[in-house]
């Protein structure tokens, strides 16, 4: 149990209703008190890799939380995929506008730009005019965020004129960036590239080069340096290239498992017969002749239409290209006819016919990939990320 809670401003009303023998520390009210009254912590000689350093939750994309074991080697083993992956230099400074309770928050805004001795700039949370601004002042160099951060920012009024020359990367990930989007920004210099991680992984597993984002548009690159990843059948045998499968990690990067969870643990990992143990993404994926590899969606989301396998990132990457769509998330319902069909939920900029949007489905899609049901919402319900929870969302009765 917690000994401990560090809050601010924003959560001082859940803080009080905690147990009264913890210590509360609010950093917006004694954070400069405590600084001038405790002298650092004696520098550490000895940072055992195998050591657990803190805790961090899944997102909760796809049900409950887990609390993931993050060690000493893995975040150094991250710090240096990251470092490597985005050709990180002494001036580079990342922007931080997530919580550091988060996997992204932490181990990609955060301790890279610190191992490396950079700069991490930290804000309170993603705001639109604030960080149009700091990259316009060239306050900022490094920029990671999720989809829908970068749809945010490329709505923005100041977008179309916006100088985007003295950044030096942007990456994205919790999904891949859609393809229009990629473009939007390719054409404005801005090579985005998507990556692909869990907080299991520490989170950086896969990071695309900017050499190949426009001609590989939709991977998210190559393994990094300290990843060893493999796509398997349902019998854990490799999987031609070019085929589906199942996505597995290994390496000094990959968490022990999950805190006081050992069933959890046991049933994320696979063991090889040479006794490697491999952790289970839950994504299927593939990997192209040149070694490139495409995420093609959650093992979880995928449903089956037909007899015939849908998986919903396709059809909401497609769905993505239509003008008058802002974003969409696609889930599968039963149908007395098909087995299952998918509803296709998305947040609209302006009028559109469902039959206009079924239209435009199939003209780049099979058939059988095509929703079956359109809805508009105003919102979807998020991680502290802004991933989509899909799990969380309510249908109407159909």
């Amino acid at each position: 149990s917690p000994k401990i809670i560090f809050h601010g401003k924003e959560d001082e009303a859940l803080a009080r209703q905690t147990d009264a023998g913890l210590i509360k520390i609010d950093f917006d009210k004694n954070y400069e008190g405590l600084l001038a009254v405790h002298a650092p912590m004696r520098t550490r000689k000895n940072w055992p890799s195998n050591q657990i350093w803190y805790l961090l939750l899944t997102s909760g994309t796809t049900g409950m939380p887990k609390a993931v074991i993050q060690t000493y080697g893995m975040a150094l083993c991250n710090a240096v995929n990251i470092g490597q992956a985005i050709d990180i230099v002494s001036e580079d400074i990342f922007l931080n506008f997530l919580p550091l309770f988060h996997s992204a928050g932490i181990n990609l805004h955060t301790l890279p730009a610190i191992f490396n001795g950079n700069t991490s700039k930290i804000i309170s949370g993603f705001d639109t005019d604030q960080v149009i601004s700091l990259i316009e002042n060239g306050e900022i160099t490094a920029f990671f965020g999720v989809p829908a951060i970068y749809l945010q920012l490329s709505q923005h009024p100041k977008f179309t004129e916006l100088n985007l020359s003295k950044m030096r990367s942007f990456g994205c990930g919790g999904a891949p960036l859609p393809d229009y989007l990629v473009e939007l920004y390719a054409n404005k210099g801005a090579l985005v590239c998507n990556g692909m991680g869990m907080t299991e992984t520490g989170p950086t597993a896969f990071m695309m080069d900017k050499e190949n984002v426009k001609a590989k548009i939709g991977s998210v690159g190559k393994p990094q340096l300290l990843c060893n990843v493999k796509i398997v059948d349902s019998q854990f045998n490799e999987a031609p290239i070019g085929t589906a499968g199942t996505l597995l990690f290994s390496g000094p990067g990959i968490t022990p498992g999950y805190w006081q969870n050992e069933a959890a643990t046991n049933e994320a990992f696979h063991v090889d017969e040479s006794g490697v143990k491999w952790l289970k993404s839950g994504d299927t994926a593939l990997q192209d002749k040149d070694g490139y590899y495409y995420i093609v969606g959650r093992t979880k989301d995928m449903y089956i239409s037909g007899s015939e396998n849908v998986y919903p990132a396709e059809v909401e990457n497609a769905l993505a290209r239509h003008e008058k769509i802002t974003e969409v998330a696609i889930v599968a319902v039963p149908d007395a006819k098909w087995g299952e069909v998918g509803v296709a939920l998305y947040i609209a900029n302006g009028p559109i016919a469902n039959s206009d949007l079924a239209a435009f489905c199939r003209g780049l899609l099979a058939p059988f990939k095509v929703p079956k049901h359109f809805i508009e919402v105003k919102d979807f319900p998020r991680t502290a990320a802004g991933k989509v929870q899909k799990h969380l969302i309510k249908l109407p009765k159909l």
